[in-house]
């Protein structure tokens, strides 16, 4: 996956003098460690509790428009790395806010705005993120497609399919289809091992035919990685991907993890293979795919 926006942040912070003078920064170290916890890497859940606490305690309340530019720069700090990983209000509200009073007093970060976007199309809040989008210079705006809602009211899981027209990207939302017995592979064309598992795919029977039955779904990111999924679909148009709408969505297929082979029943994972490390990865998936044909195939 990319690197969060907030991460970046956190770089800077590091590296600031200014950011390091603020009494909050133990705290914000704080809610660093309450970060590397929210992922079980084993079971591939996502339990952000201890990190919302962490940032509801310390944080929430903080005075925006009186805080000292040191202070202001951690909190925007904060609310970025809860807004990358719970991408909603308040975290959201706080980013942007705290963002704007730095703007205002010449002192944000390098680069800002442009993570501002980015945390907000992973939100899939179109219309702010072309707000901001339009604050920066012609030449430095990122491409937001439109945006398509088919979903007609249906529940569940949805993907977004990309969509070129004549001069313009289109991002359509519709319902994912045959959410029963399923297999999803999380993956994006930005990730390595990603790559690999569909070039070893190129010439092994089995491991196709398992790929050619999956939905092969992108996570949410601050990069939607157009110009890279279209070239991926045009060139592999029975491994197509789709962008899934958000992780909660999609819960319990844990979307961080590329490249990860879930098979579902209902909205129960039933096994998983996550990463990739060649033969001894493509076995564990061969086998996991054998047990889960007996298991939808079994009266």
């Amino acid at each position: 996956m990319d690197a969060p926006a907030a991460m970046l942040v956190a770089a800077l912070l590091t590296a600031s003098p200014v950011a390091q003078a603020s009494p909050l920064e133990a705290r914000y170290q704080a809610l660093k460690q309450a970060e590397s916890a929210i992922y079980d890497p084993v079971s591939g859940r996502k339990d952000a509790s201890a990190l919302r606490e962490a940032w509801r305690r310390d944080f929430a309340a903080r005075d925006i428009a009186n805080a000292g530019t040191a202070d202001l720069l951690v909190m925007h700090a904060a609310a970025g790395l809860l807004a990358f990983h719970v991408p909603q209000e308040p975290y959201l509200g706080q980013l942007l806010a705290t963002l704007e009073v730095l703007l205002a007093r010449d002192a944000a970060p390098a680069g800002e705005v442009r993570d501002a976007v980015g945390v907000l199309i992973a939100a899939r809040d179109w219309q702010a993120a072309a707000s901001w989008n339009g604050r920066l210079p012609a030449g430095e705006r990122i491409v937001i497609p439109a945006f398509v809602d088919a979903t007609e009211g249906v529940g569940g899981p949805t993907l977004m399919t990309l969509e070129r027209g004549a001069d313009a990207w289109a991002l359509v939302r519709r319902p994912a289809s045959g959410m029963g017995h399923r297999i999803v592979v999380v993956a994006t064309p930005a990730c390595g091992f990603s790559r690999r598992m569909f070039d070893d795919a190129a010439d092994d029977t089995d491991l196709s035919a398992l790929l050619a039955t999956a939905s092969i779904v992108v996570p949410p990111s601050p990069s939607l990685l157009l110009d890279e999924v279209h070239a991926w679909n045009a060139a592999h148009p029975s491994l197509a991907m789709a962008y899934a709408w958000n992780d909660a969505e999609w819960s319990p297929v844990a979307l961080w993890q590329t490249p990860a082979i879930v098979f579902l029943d209902g909205s129960r994972v039933v096994e998983q293979v996550v990463g990739w490390k060649g033969a001894e990865t493509r076995a564990a998936a061969i086998d996991a795919h054998e047990r889960f044909r007996k298991r939808i195939t079994s009266p």
